[in-house]
């Protein structure tokens, strides 16, 4: 605390921050409070869709009004189209590492090595952006503590099959500190087990890889995969032995993440975190903090932790939440109630031994093959294989012939999937209604028309 205090008196000055008169302070709540109040007020209004919609076309007209429209057009020709139901056969997935330099050793005279980073000019960074903001539903915000992100490409084709992201754990939702056993605040400090977990805050799949092919199951088996995990270990020195990941809708929603073998469903957030607000009353709120009080601006957006990064943890929520209580609303008010699944998948057998400090790295035991090949492998073919053979399931459900179909599509992946939708005689088609650049310039009633179904893929 005493350290806190110190480094914050220095950027204070630094900053050559002025005190409000009482008047001046109050007239400031009043005047950010009346704003807060009508924008939640419409958006109580809204449903669950409709509120990400919102958010979405904000974020689409703001961001394709400041990119390249060429880049635009380059990432989205590159985007996977299959041609055929069969064609996710031939799929071949790579995982590429996204960064925005390559690091290079150089050694001093002295004899001293060290490395140095050099612009990375092949813009694969700013497609993944591209790709976050305009094929998702969910809103392209900033990540917290850790960023490691992924191109996922298909070697045959070499079209984008999705984008991933793995950031900081967040062991502090309550259904996964149960799962991993332990007191929260004995793993934040250094040398805390927290930094050998990580959280899945984007698995993504363009479209309509998602749609026909199961792609979100493609990519949440891809977070586990070997390149992952050892660039994890490689960039931040710790071995990752479990990840989760939560589902972007609760119960009532169907997730990418269901009926994955390496994944366990733990059940539902508490769904207390603050309403979104847009952007722009965002920003209002900030500046409202450092004006009011500055302390707390300086430890939820300005304070470093011992390795660099941002100190203050799910910062967004807890400055909005912050603000919220001091202007005197209500939980009522500003909870969003919006409750997610939480998925968590343990990398080895005795990953919950680690965790909780029973036993040792060199201890750990590989829960699955997480090559690439296995995994992909898995999501053609399910647990069933390319085979069928299925003879276990048939004598299961010997007197309960649609108990069976429905099993037998579950447990054979993406040929199950296939051949469902061709069952039910779907066709294979690509839609406009699946980027989201389309809707640029144009309004939020054309948006919410075409879209509002494709909330959530």
């Amino acid at each position: 605390m005493n350290d806190s205090v110190t480094t914050y008196k220095e950027w204070l000055k630094r900053t050559n921050h002025s005190t409000l008169s009482p008047r001046e302070g109050n007239e400031l709540d009043i005047k950010l409070k009346k704003h807060l109040k009508k924008e939640l007020a419409e958006l109580n209004k809204v449903t669950i869709n409709e509120f990400y919609l919102l958010h979405k076309y904000q974020e689409v007209q703001d961001f394709c009004s400041k990119v390249d429209i060429d880049v635009i057009n380059e990432v989205k020709n590159m985007l996977y189209r299959p041609t055929s139901f069969d064609d996710y056969k031939l799929i071949e997935p790579e995982v590429i590492h996204v960064h925005e330099g390559i690091d290079v050793p150089h050694t001093n005279i002295y004899g001293e090595t060290t490395n140095r980073q050099l612009p990375n000019k092949d813009n694969l960074l700013l497609h993944w952006q591209i790709i976050r903001t305009l094929v998702s539903s969910s809103r392209n915000d900033s990540l917290l503590g850790r960023a490691l992100r992924f191109l996922v490409k298909d070697k045959r084709t070499n079209k984008y099959l999705g984008i991933l992201c793995i950031g900081s754990g967040l062991p502090t939702v309550t259904v996964l500190n149960k799962e991993y056993d332990w007191n929260i605040e004995d793993e934040f400090v250094r040398g805390g087990k927290v930094t050998n977990t990580a959280n899945g805050q984007v698995i993504i799949p363009v479209q309509p890889l998602g749609r026909v092919f199961q792609g979100g199951k493609l990519m949440a088996l891809l977070t586990l995969s070997k390149p992952v995990v050892e660039k994890y270990k490689e960039l931040y020195g710790q071995k990752l032995v479990a990840l989760h990941t939560t589902s972007l809708f609760g119960h009532k929603g169907i997730s990418q993440y269901d009926n994955l073998l390496h994944f366990k469903n733990l059940g539902l957030t508490t769904g207390s975190s603050a309403l979104k607000v847009t952007d722009a009353t965002y920003k209002l709120v900030l500046e409202w903090l450092k004006k009011r009080y500055p302390y707390q601006h300086y430890i939820h957006h300005v304070e470093k932790n011992e390795y660099g990064s941002l100190k203050m943890r799910d910062r967004k929520n807890r400055i909005l939440i912050t603000a919220f209580k001091k202007l005197g609303f209500k939980q009522s008010e500003y909870q969003s109630g919006h409750q997610r699944l939480v998925y968590n998948s343990f990398l080895y057998t005795n990953s919950k031994e680690f965790l909780s400090h029973q036993v040792k790295e060199h201890d750990l035991m590989p829960a699955y093959d997480n090559s690439i090949d296995t995994l992909t492998e898995y999501w053609k073919y399910g647990l069933l294989g390319d085979n069928d053979s299925s003879k276990s399931l048939k004598l299961k459900y010997k007197d309960n012939e649609k108990r069976y179909e429905t099993a037998l599509r579950m447990k054979s992946g993406v040929k199950g999937h296939v051949k469902h939708l061709m069952n039910q005689g779907i066709e294979l088609h690509i839609s406009v209604d699946e980027w989201y650049g389309e809707i640029f310039n144009k309004s939020f009633t054309l948006m919410k028309k075409k879209y509002i179904k494709q909330v959530g893929r």
